[in-house]
């Protein structure tokens, strides 16, 4: 069985900086428990979260 794991960046945030580094850490953490799938779009943080 395929189990497949995505994790929804719309929440995370761009600005200000230490708010940033916090965000990228989520995402690098999701990574290493096995998240193979970030969903993010251009409209999120008006193109800053992609």
């Amino acid at each position: 069985m395929t189990v497949r794991i995505g994790f929804g960046a719309m929440h995370l945030p761009a600005t200000p900086a230490a708010a940033r580094e916090s965000a990228l850490a989520v995402a690098r953490r999701a990574v290493e428990l096995g998240v193979t799938l970030i969903d993010t779009a251009y409209l999120y943080g008006g193109g800053a979260n992609e």
